[in-house]
């Protein structure tokens, strides 16, 4: 058979055992990829919950004051006490359309005037003030426990051992997919049963119609 190699060549293989010798260790190297990334995503995560928490503390202790401010003043004092930014992801700027009116640029908010992009500390601002509480820190610090123990144990995990965690959830999904069709096959089978057993069973045997009784008209002599 011919395939398209990990290189993207074409490339004869004589058996199914050479082509998945072929693509192994590409799928390895995809795997400690993936490790990096969800490293990445977690210590992410991780850092927001630490500005979180910081930033709740400082308001509960007057440290911050957020009633009746300018938001660009608040996100001044956001940046001069070292919280981490974490702006909205933009949507890339389709492409415009040939003989298109452009439309006028955005009027420049009072956030951007000072250098800071409105939405760098909106996932701090975005809570409401019902949750800036003690109670509020204990729920996040426990959060934040979970993902350290998240990340030690993806650290100490190899990408091999990823790769096989991922291989026995889909064996135990395909088990599932393979009762499901086992069940539909059965049930199948046993309407097939019921419907030739059903049409075997003998007709009644329809009762001959009686003649009617044929009446001899009498002749007048």
């Amino acid at each position: 058979m011919h395939l398209f190699d990990s290189d993207g060549k074409i490339r004869k293989y004589d058996t199914p055992e050479q082509i998945l010798e072929e693509f192994f260790q590409l799928r390895l190297e995809f795997y400690c990829k993936r490790k990096e990334a969800l490293l990445k995503n977690i210590k992410l995560d991780l850092k927001k919950l630490e500005n979180k928490v910081r930033f709740i503390r400082c308001v509960v202790d007057n440290e911050i004051i957020v009633n009746n401010r300018k938001r660009a003043d608040l996100f001044l004092e956001l940046r001069h006490k070292n919280f981490d930014p974490f702006p909205k992801k933009k949507k890339k700027a389709e492409p415009t359309a040939v003989g298109a009116i452009e439309e006028e640029e955005n009027v420049e908010s009072p956030e951007t005037a000072v250098g800071v992009d409105p939405s760098d500390y909106e996932y701090l601002l975005s809570m409401s003030i019902g949750t800036l509480t003690l109670e509020k820190i204990q729920e996040l610090n426990a959060e934040k426990q979970k993902l350290v123990d998240d990340v030690v144990e993806l650290m100490n995990t190899s990408p091999k051992s990823l790769w096989l965690k991922d291989l026995d959830a889909f064996e135990k999904e395909l088990d599932v997919l393979d009762q499901m069709d086992l069940a539909e096959e059965v049930q199948r089978e046993k309407r097939i049963k019921e419907g030739k057993k059903g049409g075997s069973k003998a007709a009644p045997k329809k009762q001959p119609k009686k003649a009617a009784p044929i009446k001899l008209e009498s002749s007048t002599e």
